[in-house]
């Protein structure tokens, strides 16, 4: 799945790395400013492909967690996924599921790369996860590539469906 960032083609025409990270903070900021969680959220999505450091890329992914499983009036800010999951009872367990499945069915370069750092907190909501997507499987990082794998058939079908229904002409 492509990102925000490159759906817009805005890292094609950036002068540097740090010009991208600085856009970046700013359109996220902006998301957060006027209510858009979702789009805050893609934002940092976009960020963890430059993210060089775990810690970078696990407060990341905290905080795109708890923007997509919040309202908008948003209490709680994680320094970590540790952290995130300290405050697990805050949230909706569905709806914290279905964040942690957004985040994973993302499999851009940025996701592949940390989706490990996700597996405490799918230990925590496995039994969610499992229902959801009628998974079986007993290890959270089993959970993880089944999650992502689901997602993708899931959506090539959607895909395919629109693709072969025949469009009426208004």
């Amino acid at each position: 799945m492509k990102t925000i960032l490159t759906l817009a083609g805005l890292a094609s025409i950036a002068d540097s790395e740090a010009e991208i990270l600085d856009l970046i903070d700013m359109e996220s900021e902006e998301c957060v400013s006027s209510g858009d969680l979702l789009g805050a959220g893609e934002w940092y999505i976009s960020k963890l492909k430059y993210c060089k450091v775990a810690e970078e890329a696990d407060l990341l992914l905290a905080k795109t967690i708890v923007l997509w499983a919040s309202t908008v009036d948003l209490t709680f800010s994680p320094s970590s996924l540790k952290h995130l999951a300290g405050n697990i009872a805050y949230f909706q367990s569905d709806v914290l599921t279905a964040a942690l499945i957004g985040v994973t069915s993302r499999r851009s370069r940025g996701v592949a790369r940390w989706t490990h750092l996700l597996t405490d907190l799918a230990f925590r909501l496995s039994t969610d996860l499992k229902k959801v997507l009628q998974l079986k499987d007993d290890r959270p990082a089993d959970l993880l590539s089944h999650v992502a794998a689901k997602m993708k058939t899931l959506t090539e079908r959607y895909k395919r469906r629109s693709n072969t229904r025949p469009h009426h002409a208004a």
